[in-house]
């Protein structure tokens, strides 16, 4: 099937990448995202890609090979209905790459938005030359011999691929943009959609790293903070008040940086 329309999303570990290759590099990288958004285009489907088995993952996992010793993870999210699909740049693998991963790790975004991908292993080992590589790899092996303890199936990598690529381009040139048109997206999922809803006064929210937790907290203050500001400009009087705490200096940033954002669209 076509898909007249392809997105591109992103993730901060490949964003902080990028930043580090030359002018070379990226290119190469511009170039390759180029065809595949193009193969998708056309044929629903990656030709450039490579499939890759790994026992602790239900789907078959997608690459592309960059450079010799560099492989970039990807993943394509297809909407028939809408003829739209969407490519998201989920990880890089290699020998060089281990350094820039740690400072993905140590941005404000990341650590708030994409933790999904933060310690997801997927084999360095490549044996692309190996008469058998497409019979060690596809879907129906890595259906076959998935970790059933593992919770990377299906649905979950699908879901947390959607969350993780935060940053979002409607063609390869977004990728090497360092102006403000890009910016990073926060998606509400499921029940935080139920929370971020409720009139409850007080939460006590217990989950796991990346199930959004802060997430939800940031659309709820953002909702309460449009609250306000839309009274003020109208002359009302206003007697509620916005305390936001956090131990964390880096989500402090991020926040503070969300409502320069918000600020910025309300103008």
């Amino acid at each position: 099937m076509k898909f007249p329309k392809v997105q591109i999303g992103w993730t901060p570990l490949v964003s902080e990448w990028m930043k580090n290759l030359d002018t070379k590099g990226l290119k190469i990288i511009k170039d390759k995202v180029e065809r595949l958004q193009k193969d998708v285009m056309e044929k629903g489907k990656s030709r450039l890609g490579k499939p890759k088995t790994v026992r602790q993952v239900e789907c078959v996992l997608n690459y592309l090979r960059v450079f010799d010793d560099v492989r970039l993870l990807f993943h394509i999210d297809r909407f028939p209905d809408e003829k739209l699909a969407k490519i998201y740049l989920l990880n890089v693998s290699g020998k060089k790459t281990g350094e820039f991963t740690r400072k993905a790790k140590l941005s404000a975004e990341h650590l708030v938005h994409s933790k999904a991908f933060d310690e997801f292993l997927w084999n360095d080992e490549w044996d692309e030359e190996e008469d058998d590589y497409e019979d060690k790899n596809n879907e129906e092996r890595s259906r076959k011999e998935f970790d059933k303890d593992s919770s990377w199936t299906i649905e979950n990598f699908q879901e947390r691929a959607r969350r993780a690529a935060i940053f979002e381009g409607s063609n390869p040139e977004n990728l090497l943009s360092t102006d403000d048109s890009v910016r990073s997206k926060i998606r509400l999922q499921g029940n935080q959609v139920k929370i971020l809803e409720s009139n409850r006064q007080f939460w006590l929210l217990d989950g796991v790293a990346g199930t959004g937790k802060t997430t939800v907290l940031i659309y709820r203050f953002i909702r309460q903070f449009d609250d306000i500001f839309t009274a003020m400009m109208e002359g009302k009087r206003v007697t509620n008040s916005l305390l936001y705490v956090t131990h964390n200096r880096l989500l402090k940033e991020d926040f503070s940086l969300m409502i320069d954002d918000y600020m910025d669209q309300k103008e």
